[in-house]
């Protein structure tokens, strides 16, 4: 199949790339990261839960993406002092 055909089957973004857009429009860079990196983490263990305990073969990673935004937006500070923290590990 050209790789042409294959690109116009699928929608231009899914929805989690419109969440991501979104925040790097109205919080900036740094937050988004901080965010997909909390989205990651929670996605990892509901997940593992989800998939373990309940059998689920399909989880949507966009209700993550906006939990993790909600996260950013309720414990900024302490997650500033986190991500603070952990970049500190890297400077040696």
């Amino acid at each position: 199949m050209p790789r042409a055909h294959l690109m116009s089957d699928h929608r231009r973004f899914t929805d989690g790339e419109a969440v991501i857009e979104v925040k790097g429009a109205t919080v900036g860079a740094v937050p988004v990261v901080i965010s997909f990196f909390l989205a990651c983490l929670l996605g990892s263990v509901i997940g593992l839960y989800l998939r373990l305990r309940k059998g689920q073969q399909y989880i949507p990673f966009g209700p993550f993406l906006s939990s993790g935004a909600i996260l950013w937006i309720f414990a900024r500070p302490q997650l500033e002092q986190l991500w603070a923290a952990y970049m500190g590990l890297f400077q040696g």
